[in-house]
């Protein structure tokens, strides 16, 4: 970024927030409810001891370091809050916050959470208008198979023009899905099959800068907790998304999307932004780390980043794809 570094100004976030809280251990509790985080099979029940750790720990957090609302409401203590009431595993025990989550309803009123998500939005780039006039040429063709031919019958320099021959390949290869049939049955691919077959363009879109996309790869800073994602996004040894994969479309309430979506991509990108920040500790609210969550054929793009003081670490999400959008009964 060109930010060059002057004394160490210590980053209370990483040293006393991720690397203490990413040592805590959760005991495993099965359930059978279907409600979100306060008790799910996919939950695990937190001792009191460690609760106490967590509690402790916040409770340390400054008073000139901590997020103010509009309403003079303190993020971190109305976290505080549900960390005292929860009695299993949620992502505020890490002190993420989520403003989507439905448990929040019950701590802020709805024009705090408006405030929580407006608050240092990280601003995604659009797409250069010649791409979406590149991508609008192919809107004409009518079945796959014509859409196969036109894409071949084009020629893009890998270097020159990459943004142009990403589009060509993606369209090739999802052009393939549907020659012979109008729907992708998710159901007969293993999630390797579907991150190949089916996602490959999101992993293949950086490729030009460097960035590499690792399957199946285990960070290195998370050693303690010990958790894979799917697809692991890297340039040289520095950590910069991941990416969790699923084979069916799933609701907030299912044990997938609460596990992998919910609880460990949030963790994986504070544990990567927290090597980020350390790196350059005075751009702490001007970074962010990027991931992506793959449940059948819908997709949701997630940014995490900590948009005020050194402690709350923002989670939003958008619907990038559904299933929908990708069912092309003209095929």
């Amino acid at each position: 970024m060109g930010y060059k570094l002057g004394k160490k100004v210590g980053n209370y976030w990483q040293t006393n927030i991720v690397n203490e809280l990413k040592g805590v251990k959760i005991e495993s509790k099965a359930s059978r409810s279907k409600s979100t985080f306060q008790s799910s099979n996919s939950n695990r029940l937190i001792t009191p001891e460690k609760k106490d750790l967590i509690l402790k720990k916040i409770s340390q957090i400054k008073k000139d370091n901590k997020w103010v609302l509009s309403t003079n409401k303190v993020v971190e203590d109305t976290m505080k809050s549900l960390i005292q009431e929860t009695m299993y595993e949620h992502p505020v025990h890490s002190l993420i916050l989520d403003p989507n989550d439905p448990i929040w309803v019950n701590y802020f009123d709805e024009n705090e959470l408006e405030e929580i998500r407006a608050t240092n939005v990280k601003k995604m780039p659009d797409l250069p208008l010649d791409i979406s006039a590149y991508i609008s040429t192919y809107e004409t063709y009518i079945t796959a198979r014509d859409m196969h031919k036109f894409a071949y019958s084009n020629y893009h320099d890998p270097i020159e023009e990459f943004d142009r021959k990403w589009v060509q390949e993606s369209l090739i290869e999802a052009s393939e899905r549907f020659i012979r049939d109008a729907i992708v049955k998710v159901d007969e691919y293993s999630e390797l099959d579907t991150i190949i077959n089916i996602w490959s363009f999101v992993y293949k879109a950086f490729s030009d800068r460097q960035i590499k996309a690792m399957l199946g790869e285990k960070p290195r800073q998370r050693k303690s907790i010990g958790a894979k994602v799917d697809i692991l996004f890297k340039c040289g040894l520095t950590e910069l998304g991941a990416c969790e994969v699923g084979l069916h479309d799933v609701i907030e309430v299912d044990e997938k999307y609460m596990n992998d979506c919910l609880l460990k991509l949030p963790k994986t990108l504070r544990d990567i932004l927290s090597i980020l920040v350390s790196k350059n500790e005075p751009q702490i609210n001007n970074l962010a780390a990027v991931g992506y969550t793959m449940m059948g054929l819908s997709m949701e793009l997630i940014v995490a980043d900590v948009p005020v003081g050194t402690n709350v670490l923002c989670i939003l999400s958008s619907s990038a794809l559904s299933e929908k959008s990708l069912y092309c009964p003209k095929f």
